[in-house]
């Protein structure tokens, strides 16, 4: 028997997930314009279902790829990776952001750039935890939106704004903003574009931060840049996990110095990814010889210099025309606290990475 649903909003909203709320969802659409005017005449909040579907009923689309109410998942969450939504759809989901109670938020790949971002910031729900941005277009512009939610009273956690072409203008805005936010813990700024202009803040960012996981592969910090990090790193409590991979750190004496300064002297270390920074032969077996001197470090990734880390974790230093070798490297593999993501297909990578890790491998 269909149950009917009377012209006017409902008592409670806070399912939304399941076959039973998205039909309640469909079924306050066929009622919409009846629901408004009763809602102005009775002086009612227009809720969640309401402000959603009138926002798409105005932008003339489909309300389903909004996707606040839905067949699965969680009720706290909202997954729409991949989506490639438009100013439309991201107006509307900004709609119903005003009234949601979630603690994550996923919107990567989804041509999100500056002004979508502006009009999305001021409804972000402030009982977020997790937000992942990545794979979208938001830029330094983007920053200057966003810092505004990020000034306020939030409980944000993990922030994720990987391949969002932030460079040195936006990163320098994100860690002033970020400077007075200590519960952030992981912290993605991977494929940025971010030279060794933005060292110096991120530097000051680690320091005066609890992270516990950074991650800035695929950059250009370089030499200096990379000194100025791993020099940040070393009397940090709280790093458990770093990846400063492909950022051309290696070729100077000094970084080379800061990074065996950290291995030495850091005790909370345990999983951290240096692969493809051109650390030079002698570079090697300085790294080789300090890695001796530490006992918490389980995964340790150097490939694409010159050596690997055999099974029991030790730094094999290579030399030879092919010492640093890329062609068992995919690029697509990143570390991610205890676990290796393997992104790519299997044909783009059919050798294994050389680097033995006992926590990407499952052992930890």
């Amino acid at each position: 028997m269909e149950v009917e649903y009377p012209d006017r909003e409902p008592s409670c909203n806070n399912n939304l997930v399941g076959a039973q709320a998205v039909a309640g969802f469909y079924r306050h659409y066929k009622r919409l314009e009846r629901i408004k005017d009763q809602n102005a005449t009775e002086k009612i909040r227009s809720s969640l279902y309401t402000s959603v579907l009138d926002k798409c009923n105005e932008q003339k689309i489909l309300p389903s790829k909004v996707g606040l109410v839905k067949y699965d998942g969680k009720a706290d969450e909202v997954r729409l990776g991949h989506s490639r939504y438009g100013r439309k759809y991201l107006s509307a989901l900004s709609e119903g952001l005003k009234e949601a109670n979630i603690t994550s938020c996923h919107l990567n790949s989804n041509r999100i750039n500056h002004q979508t971002l502006e009009m999305l910031s001021p409804n972000f729900p402030r009982s977020l935890v997790s937000m992942r941005l990545q794979n979208n277009e938001i830029g330094g512009r983007g920053i200057e939106a966003f810092h505004r939610f990020l000034k306020e009273d939030i409980k944000l956690v993990e922030l994720d704004l990987s391949n969002n072409n932030l460079t040195d203008a936006g990163t320098t805005t994100l860690c002033s903003t970020l400077q007075n936010h200590q519960r952030i813990r992981i912290l993605n700024l991977s494929r940025n574009c971010i030279t060794c202009r933005s060292a110096v803040h991120l530097s000051s960012l680690i320091q005066s931060g609890s992270f516990e996981e950074i991650y800035l592969q695929w950059n250009r910090i370089r030499c200096h840049g990379g000194k100025e990090i791993l020099t940040a790193l070393t009397p940090s409590l709280s790093v458990r996990v770093f990846d400063l991979s492909w950022n051309m750190i290696g070729g100077s004496i000094e970084s080379c110095e800061a990074l065996c300064n950290l291995i030495r002297s850091n005790s909370e270390l345990v999983h951290c990814d240096l692969s493809g920074n051109s650390f030079t032969v002698e570079e090697s077996r300085l790294v080789s010889e300090t890695l001796h001197h530490n006992s918490t470090i389980y995964g340790f990734h150097f490939k694409g210099n010159f050596g690997h880390i055999d099974s029991i974790g030790n730094l094999i230093v290579e030399e030879g025309a092919y010492a640093r070798d890329y062609r068992d490297v995919c690029i697509h593999n990143k570390i991610e606290s205890c676990q290796l993501r393997q992104h790519a297909r299997k044909d783009l990578c059919e050798t294994p990475l050389r680097d033995c890790c006992w926590i990407c491998e499952g052992w930890l």
